[in-house]
Parts: structure tokens; sequence; C-alpha cells
């Protein structure tokens, strides 16, 4: 799995010969903020280039409608959504027929349950929902690095760490209950989101540490790419973001220290130098 730093950094042959080899995932988010920049002045060339290198990697869906999927099955309209892959290969199809930013506005795509989608002004719409997202995610950052700060989160050993983040996971089963989820799901959820919260935890434990108060808004789209990761996932996930690597380790330690049984994984993080020596 790849996610932004490494889409940017590692070349279209590279991805191209090694995606013959064995399959290359990416996260929608990571689309989506390449997407961000398409409409920026005359670098359409440009970012339609970086684009045009997903049409090398398998595009996951939304990672947190996922996540919801798999605990309520009896949610008709998140079961029978059209999923993002679907939308972006269609959007990618038509961008490689564009030659500017406004033959590419001008199209219209159809998508897998045949509704047809403009995609006039994508690329700011997707910033303004991007935006509205990060700034709730920076905000629940900031309300646990405060709460670090105050002294309200005992963390003085690997057991604190990991109640920390058990703590955060508890929110997740108390707002999929709500929803209908079924009531014995805590060691699914953290299964399924225990990288989502241990990047959050330990991000923000960074930033209490350094003092630091502005939060980097891409962490919303690093953090969701970690929804993708499960404890027992078969990815190897490669970035050139340090922060990312720092995050996941920690987080992969957390659990070594534990020393508790069926609290494990099997992810691996590595840097994007190591990136063809994985065929």
């Amino acid at each position: 799995m790849l996610d932004t730093s490494a889409i940017r950094s590692i070349s279209s042959k590279l991805l191209q010969a090694m995606a013959r080899q064995k399959p290359i995932y990416v996260s929608p988010y990571c689309f989506w903020e390449i997407l961000c920049h398409l409409d920026e002045n005359e670098k359409f060339s440009r970012f339609k280039d970086l684009l045009m290198k997903f049409k090398y990697v398998e595009v996951l869906g939304n990672p947190y409608t996922l996540f919801k999927t798999s605990f309520l099955p009896e949610d008709l309209d998140l079961q029978a959504r059209v999923t993002e892959d679907d939308v972006i290969y269609a959007t990618l199809a038509a961008l490689q027929a564009s030659d500017s930013l406004n033959t590419f506005y001008s199209a219209y795509i159809e998508d897998s349950q045949g509704n047809i989608r403009q995609i006039t002004n994508c690329a700011d719409r997707a910033r303004k929902i991007l935006g509205k997202r990060e700034e709730d995610y920076t905000n629940f950052i900031i309300e646990i690095v405060e709460a670090i700060q105050l002294g309200k989160v005992e963390l003085k050993t690997n057991d604190d760490y990991y109640q920390a983040i058990l703590d955060l996971i508890d929110g997740e089963v108390i707002k999929l209950k709500r929803q209908g989820a079924e009531l014995e799901l805590r060691e699914k959820v953290i299964s399924d989101a225990y990288f989502y919260y241990s990047y959050i935890f330990f991000r923000a434990l960074k930033y209490s540490k350094c003092g630091k108060t502005n939060v980097d808004k891409n962490d919303f789209e690093d953090s969701n790419l970690c929804l993708h990761l499960r404890l027992n996932s078969s990815y190897i996930l490669v970035t050139a973001d340090k922060g990312m690597r720092n995050a996941l380790n920690e987080a992969i330690i957390t659990l070594e220290k534990l020393e508790k049984p069926g609290l494990n994984t099997t992810l691996q993080i590595k840097e994007v130098k190591d990136f063809q020596s994985l065929s």
C-alpha cells in the first residue's frame, strides 16, 4: 500500500513494472489530495501526470465507510453505495482524454449504477470537503493534546499508552452501538481501528511533547489511510512520510511490549527507497 508521499515519489515506469508483479493499493484519500491541486494556475499537466499514476494501482473504498459497513449490515443505504474506486476510475478515464482543465471540466462520467455525474470544479469541491474534515480532525487532535498537557491522561508506562488508545477506540464503539451495531463488537473494533486511533494518539503525543499548536492538516488524510490497516493486515505500507512511519512503528512497538496473546500484527512499514526490493 502506498500513501500520497510514495505516489508522488515513485515514477510511473516503476509503478507500472511493480504492478505487473503484485497488486499495489492506495486509499482514495491519496487521489483526492492530489486532485485538489489540479486547477492550480498552469499546473494542469503536472498534476494530471501525477493522477494518471493511479492507473497502475488498485484504489480502495472510503476507509471509514468500509469500516462502518462491516458493523452495520442492516444499513441498506450504506451497503448499496457507489464505491469511491468506481467514481475515481471513471474520473481518470475522463482526465486521460483531456488536454486541458476546461476540457476535463466539460466532461461527464457514469458510475456503475448508471448515475451521471458532473466533473465541473471537482478540484475545488474536493478542497472544500477535505478542508472541512481537516478542520474537524484538527480540533479533535487539539482536544487530545490539551488533555495530555493537563495531565488528564496517565502516560507513564507502555500499558498506559495502550489504555489511552483503547479509550479512543471505546468512543468509536459507543458511536457504532448508537447506530445499531451489535453489542459484542469491541474486539473487532480494536482489530480494525487500532492503527487508526494509534496514529491519532501518537501524533497528538508528538505535538504535546513539542509544544506545537499547529496541527499538520495532512494528518487527516494520513489517519484515514491507517483505517485501511488491520492488526492482521497483509499490507506493507510504503511511505516517505517520517511522521507516519514513526507513529505506526510506535503503535507496533506498543503491541509488542504488551505481550498479550492475540494482540500482535503482521503489518510492515517501509521507506520509498525499499519499494523496488519488495517485488
